[in-house]
């Protein structure tokens, strides 16, 4: 059962040396997902393409839903060498860092104006070196994390998150403008080592396994053995074992597992429909880089701060469903501010506030998710869960982006932006499905069978 803290304790959490490397992560997660997203979105817009071609460009995502399959061999394969001198985690985290940053500045001077498909080549290549980093990122943060300092280490891998991807967005916006998007590109792709250098100066996490694991590892081992299959061979099989099949096993052990699986797939995909024509339909309202920019910072970051400061709370005070119904209603609602925005037209003072309370509302849903999936996780398996969890989640906005330029040109926008709203209502659906059966009667998350919980226990 996860302790309860006040909101001074709280915030004596957020201040522990461990939730600021936390935060650090969190802004090499959210700098490459800017740069691939809404601020690549912008320049194609500049550039001429039409919708349909900028929309699939949203499809270079698919890799944050698809993470989970490679998830296994991040989890256990060791890097020769650098395994040794730094951690298995820390050297997954430093060989994909540096890939990143080589990958980000191609992307800058691949010139889609004449080159589309390399573009478009190189935005998925940044699409799976930054979902990869982020399985490693995830069970670094989750490692490091007691039990019930996970909420505000929630809050803290968003408020990262949500800064890296303001400079890395904000920051190419006005640098593309002013010096070129191709050095753009290659100035902001550094905002991610701060979460490298964070993770060296904290050291390499202590790998955890469980009574369940080691008793699954040690019934593999025996079967194996009782087979006739010893040695490398019998090893061999025992590792991939629990690499690529204990983690999933142990999930589908969780009282309502399958609920939980279908809920995380549709709690965000009102936000999956629009997210991905949100800067095209900024542009043809007149915005320009400077204006966007400017809404993103001064109306982006305080609200999307004070969002995920109250969602770590929330999740706390009130429970894992109610902080997830309370977040997912607010999400939905703020949809409708496009719709008027769509209706007013050029209005930086309305772009300020659509801005900010859409900001709002996903730092707060965005904390209380994190903190559900991260509690959800078994720490003997945490990279391949977190993985599934977090792919999960994404797989709509991955799948849906690719096609969302095709609707946009078939309705006009504020239709887009009442389908996206309409489209949040089957996961609020979802939650009610799932409350007296993936969830404690206190509305806390039920954690499965790391331990053993009885219906109707608490375990959130």
């Amino acid at each position: 059962m996860h302790k309860r803290h006040s909101a001074y304790e709280n915030l004596l959490l957020y201040l522990q040396p461990k939730q600021l490397v936390v935060f650090a992560l969190g802004m090499a997660q959210g700098a490459p997902f800017a740069l691939i997203a809404a601020t690549l979105t912008y320049w194609l817009a500049k550039l001429g393409l039409d919708k349909s071609t900028v929309g699939l460009f949203g499809l270079a995502g698919l890799a944050y839903s698809l993470k989970f399959i490679w998830a296994p061999l991040l989890d256990r394969v060791r890097l020769p060498l650098l395994a040794r001198l730094f951690g298995p985690r820390r050297a997954w985290l430093l060989l994909l860092q540096v890939l990143l940053v080589a990958a980000i500045s191609a992307l800058g001077y691949s010139n889609p104006a004449e080159n589309v498909l390399l573009t478009g080549a190189l935005a998925a290549a940044i699409g799976f070196l930054s979902a990869s980093q982020d399985v490693i990122i995830d069970a670094f943060r989750i490692e490091i994390l007691d039990d019930d300092e996970q909420g505000a280490g929630a809050a803290m891998i968003q408020f990262g998150w949500r800064i890296g991807a303001l400079l890395a967005g904000a920051g190419a916006l006005v640098l593309g403008k002013r010096i070129g998007y191709p050095d753009a590109y290659v100035l902001t792709s550094f905002l991610i080592l701060p979460g490298l250098i964070a993770a060296f100066l904290w050291g390499e996490p202590r790998h955890i396994e469980t009574p369940q694991a080691r008793r699954q590892r040690e019934s593999v081992e025996a079967r194996l053995r009782n087979s006739g299959r010893t040695g490398p061979i019998s090893r061999g099989l025992a590792w991939l074992y629990m690499a690529a099949v204990a983690p999933f096993a142990e999930f589908m052990t969780r009282r309502g597992w399958y609920l939980i699986l279908i809920f995380i797939l549709l709690f965000k995909f009102g936000d999956a429909v629009a997210a991905n024509q949100t800067s095209y339909f900024l542009f043809e309202l007149g915005f320009d880089e400077d204006e966007m920019a400017w809404a993103n910072k001064v109306a982006g970051v305080v609200p999307t701060l004070i969002g995920i400061a109250l969602g770590g709370t929330l999740y706390f005070a009130v429970g894992a469903w109610r902080a997830l119904l309370i977040s997912g209603v607010l999400m939905m609602v703020t949809n409708l501010m496009f719709v008027a925005l769509a209706e007013i037209g050029h209005s930086i003072p309305f772009l300020v506030l659509t801005v900010g309370t859409e900001n709002f509302a996903s730092g707060l849903g965005g904390t209380a998710v994190v903190a559900y999936l991260s509690g959800l996780c078994n720490k003997s398996f945490t990279a391949t869960q977190y993985a599934l969890l977090s792919a999960v989640t994404l797989l709509p906005r991955s799948i849906f982006a690719g096609f969302s330029g095709f609707l946009s040109e078939a309705v006009d926008w504020p239709t887009f932006f009442v389908i996206s709203t309409l489209a949040a209502v089957p996961g609020l659906l979802m939650l009610f499905v799932m409350r007296r059966i993936a969830f404690a009667e206190d509305g806390s998350a039920i954690l499965g069978d790391t331990q053993p919980v009885k219906p109707g226990a608490t375990a959130g």
